[in-house]
């Protein structure tokens, strides 16, 4: 934040960094019990918010801002209330992120699964964990396609009704992986199998991200201190 002792909009003279660090629980709790005392992993609730461009490849959305996420605050507030956990963000029709979290689609090709996120042209956050599940996901699926490409609303819907769409999830710092169990868009809402067949690559991709947070496994990205 800036010190610089002036009123006014103003590159800073002086600044002072400040790094908060403190434990925390899961971001979501996706884990419920039945009625006969069983648990059941289930998914997140999102909804596609096109009255509002949070991001567009002439934003500031690559920057972690408080500007940037103020303004959706009332907006997420009203989609708890119907049961919802938070918006996508779209741009020309491209769904973009989620208000806390990166966003991810795992679809089936003709010839292979193909791995699709929203590319950094600004619109979106580089968020640190979605770089992780790239770096890391042809170790957990060597035969997996990766696109960084516009994953637009048409596809998604074409694709969901043809039954080509394996997986949908988010990524954050916070919320490491959560699986999406439903999206409504324009009023309508698009339920996602949530059977263990078609969600394994996000399954397995969170069990590796905890093994190497956890210094579990050897893995570059972490440093195991005794």
């Amino acid at each position: 934040m800036s010190t610089t002792n002036v009123l006014g909009v103003k590159a800073p003279e002086s600044s002072t960094v400040y790094i908060v660090a403190c434990p925390s629980t899961d971001y979501w709790s996706l884990l419920k019990t039945d009625d006969k005392g069983n648990d059941k992993i289930t998914g997140l609730r999102l909804a596609v918010n096109e009255d509002y461009w949070r991001g567009n490849p002439y934003s500031a959305c690559q920057s972690k801002l408080s500007a940037n996420y103020a303004p959706t605050i009332a907006i997420t507030k009203k989609l708890h209330a119907i049961g919802f956990s938070q918006a996508i963000w779209t741009f020309e029709e491209s769904l973009l992120e989620s208000g806390a979290t990166n966003l991810f689609f795992v679809v089936q090709n003709k010839a292979e699964k193909e791995l699709v996120t929203h590319p950094l042209d600004h619109s979106i956050l580089p968020g640190v964990v979605r770089d992780s599940i790239l770096s890391l996901a042809k170790q957990v699926d060597p035969s997996i396609k990766i696109s960084e490409r516009p994953f637009k609303i048409p596809e998604f819907i074409q694709r969901h009704n043809d039954g080509s769409i394996l997986e949908v999830f988010v990524s954050g710092t916070g919320a490491l992986l959560g699986p999406v169990e439903t999206l409504r868009i324009r009023e309508k809402d698009y339920h996602l199998d949530m059977t263990p067949e078609r969600g394994q690559f996000g399954t397995k991709m969170l069990e590796l991200l905890r093994a190497i947070q956890y210094g579990e496994v050897e893995h570059k990205f972490s440093k195991v201190i005794t």
